[in-house]
């Protein structure tokens, strides 16, 4: 029997737009190299620059035993592209794959075996950060196969992100939910959210499988105020979804993430200092500290620890203090 006839289907996503081409090559050479052989690789070019687009059509001869697409698009956002390749997708199950980050061979068969083992929605695996591909020695090696079941409450204590390419998911719970096309900013957080709140049971294979490129160039390394606010709202909207609000340890990790933003936003005002921004410096300021204190004995970072006692000393304070982090950042980044 044909093992490729044998097995569900799986759709890899792809959305991409100008990608530096090295990281691309890794990533499509990587996904093209899985011991799992019944997939399709849809690659959703969000309207990138023409070079970059005939890349794309190029690079896919390289891998002709596999069944691999380039879609090209008006630029529309990565929440439209993986809308759009939902509605591409012919597999019984899909996942995400971010056109700068790598997979270990294993990562599509670990993953099918465990949501098809437990007949749940989503499943998911390990995922490990990298800057250097030295770090990955290891990236296909081929994983012990333990797998955890969790549901409910237990996800929270277990292997909880709220991120799209750890993850596979059944291709008809995406029949009721889209992305939302107007965020560029933590759209993966919410659309997380809401399918665990509808769907709560998420099993997981432990080891990392997934390998998340540290890129300085991608949108959250570079965040505006625009971004930036997008993500806070994301979080508001977040912390009323039941499946969070009802947890009081998730709802105050969500909310120390959402602080997280604040911060972000008040350093990009005070490198952007548009009109006004000392007024939206200090209303930012205050839903940061009336966000932040009821639950900042769950922060988990130096810098969370150190910035709430100073921000909370005055404006003036707080305006001194992330003024000079962002000093040293960039210097840091000379």
């Amino acid at each position: 029997m044909d093992q490729r006839n044998a097995d569900p289907l799986v759709s890899i996503v792809i959305p991409v737009y100008n990608t530096p081409k090295k990281y691309f090559k890794e990533c499509i050479s990587s996904v093209a190299s899985q011991t799992y052989q019944a997939l399709e690789i849809l690659i959703i070019d969000d309207g990138s620059e023409k070079e970059f687009a005939d890349y794309c059509d190029e690079l896919i001869k390289a891998y002709p035993e596999r069944q691999v697409i380039v879609f090209h698009r008006v630029n529309a956002g990565v929440s439209a592209s993986r809308n759009f390749g939902i509605d591409k997708a012919n597999g019984e199950y899909l996942i995400f794959v971010d056109s700068d980050d790598m997979v270990g061979k294993y990562y599509v068969e670990s993953l099918v075996a465990l949501i098809t083992k437990y007949h749940t929605n989503i499943a998911k695996c390990g995922f490990m950060r990298f800057t250097d591909e030295s770090q990955l020695k290891d990236k296909d090696a081929k994983p012990s196969g333990k797998m955890y079941y969790q549901e409910n409450e237990e996800i929270f204590k277990g292997y909880y992100s709220s991120y799209l390419w750890d993850k596979i998911f059944r291709r008809t719970i995406f029949d009721t939910f889209r992305f939302s096309e107007d965020l560029t900013m933590c759209e993966d957080v919410l659309m997380i959210s809401k399918l665990l709140n509808q769907y709560p049971a998420c099993p997981a294979v432990a080891e990392a499988l997934y390998f998340y490129r540290i890129n300085p160039h991608s949108l959250t390394e570079t965040p505006n105020t625009t971004k930036c606010g997008q993500a806070i709202q994301v979080y508001d909207t977040v912390k009323k979804i039941p499946f969070i609000q009802n947890n009081s340890e998730m709802l105050a990790d969500r909310t120390i993430h959402g602080c997280r933003w604040q911060l972000r936003y008040l350093m990009a005002l005070l490198n952007e200092k548009p009109e006004h921004w000392r007024e939206d410096f200090s209303k930012m300021r205050r839903k940061y500290l009336d966000d932040i204190l009821p639950v900042r004995r769950y922060t988990d970072t130096k810098f969370m620890k150190i910035s709430i006692p100073v921000i909370r000393i005055s404006e003036t304070a707080a305006i001194a203090y992330l003024s000079a982090l962002r000093f040293a950042k960039r210097l840091r980044n000379r």
